[in-house]
C-alpha cells in the first residue's frame, strides 16, 4: 500500500510539473530535418503504413537496429516482469525479490535518462551500444551461474540480496538503458521517414519479443540462459554488421 501511495505522489508531482512548466508552443523552431519526410501524407492510411514497413525492411541498418532493440529490450522486459518467480524458484522470498527488482527498475530509469542525454551529444552509437550490451551480458551470465549454483551465493540473507541486487542493476543498466540510443540510431538510419512511425514500429517488435519471454516458465534455467545467449548474438551482430549513420544530424549541422 505504501508503494502505491508513493507512486501516486510521484505521478501527482510529475503532472503538476508538466502543467506549470511546459509552454503552449516550443521555444525553438523545428530542425531542418523535422520537416523532411519520405511519406508526406498527414493522415495515414493502411497503404502508408505498408509503405513505411516495406521501406524500413529494405533498410539493412534499420533492420539490424530494430532486431537488436527488440531482442535485447523486449526479452529483458519479459525477464524483469517475472523476476520475482524466477528468484522464488531459488529460495528467494517474494519480499526480497521485490527489493531486488525495485533496485533494478530505479537503475534502468536513471540510466535511460542519463544515456538519453548522452545520445543527443555523442553520435558513436555502435561503441556505446556495444559497451552497454557487454556490461549487461556479463551481468546476466553471472546471474545465471549464481542461481545455478555454479558461482557461490552467500548464505547470509542480507549479503545474498546485495549480490543479486548488484547483478540485477548491472543487467538493467546494460540492457534497458540502451533504449534511447537504439531510438536515436534508428531515427538516424531511417531518415527521412517520420520519427514517430519508426519508433512505433520498433515498439511493436519490442512487444513481440516481450510476449515470447513471458511464454517461458520463469522457474526453468532456459529463462535466464535465453537472455544470455540472445545478448551474445546481438552483440556479435552489432560489432560485425552495424555501422553508425548520421543522415538526420548531418542535415541539421
Amino acid at each position: 500500500m505504501v508503494y502505491m501511495y508513493v507512486c501516486l505522489a510521484l505521478a501527482a508531482v510529475n503532472g503538476i510539473g508538466i502543467a506549470l512548466y511546459f509552454p503552449s508552443t516550443p521555444t525553438l523552431p523545428p530542425s531542418r530535418s523535422a520537416g523532411v519526410y519520405a511519406i508526406t501524407n498527414k493522415t495515414y492510411s493502411w497503404v502508408d503504413a505498408k509503405a513505411l514497413v516495406v521501406t524500413c525492411a529494405r533498410n539493412r541498418v534499420f533492420v539490424i537496429l530494430s532486431l537488436a532493440y527488440g531482442v535485447i529490450s523486449g526479452l529483458y522486459s519479459g525477464w524483469s516482469a517475472l523476476e520475482s518467480p524466477n528468484l522464488g524458484s531459488f529460495g528467494i522470498s517474494q519480499n526480497d525479490a521485490g527489493y531486488i527488482s525495485g533496485s533494478s527498475i530505479a537503475a534502468a530509469a536513471l540510466g535511460t535518462i542519463i544515456l538519453g542525454a548522452v545520445a543527443d551529444k555523442k553520435k558513436d552509437h555502435k561503441r556505446t551500444l556495444s559497451f552497454l550490451l557487454l556490461v549487461g551480458l556479463i551481468g546476466i551470465v553471472a546471474w545465471s551461474l549464481m542461481l545455478q549454483g555454479l558461482v557461490p551465493l552467500s548464505t547470509d540473507n542480507a549479503s545474498r540480496i546485495g549480490q543479486l541486487s548488484s547483478l540485477s542493476v548491472v543487467v538493467a543498466v546494460g540492457f534497458y538503458s540502451t533504449t534511447p540510443i537504439f531510438f536515436e540510431a534508428a531515427v538516424e538510419a531511417s531518415h527521412p521517414l517520420p520519427q514517430g512511425s519508426v519508433i512505433m514500429l520498433m515498439t511493436f517488435i519490442f512487444n513481440s519479443f516481450s510476449i515470447v519471454m513471458l511464454a517461458i516458465p520463469a522457474q526453468s534455467s532456459l529463462f535466464n540462459w535465453l537472455l544470455s545467449g540472445s545478448a551474445l548474438l546481438i552483440l556479435v551482430l552489432l560489432l560485425w554488421f552495424y555501422q553508425n549513420q548520421d543522415r538526420r544530424s548531418h542535415l541539421d549541422a
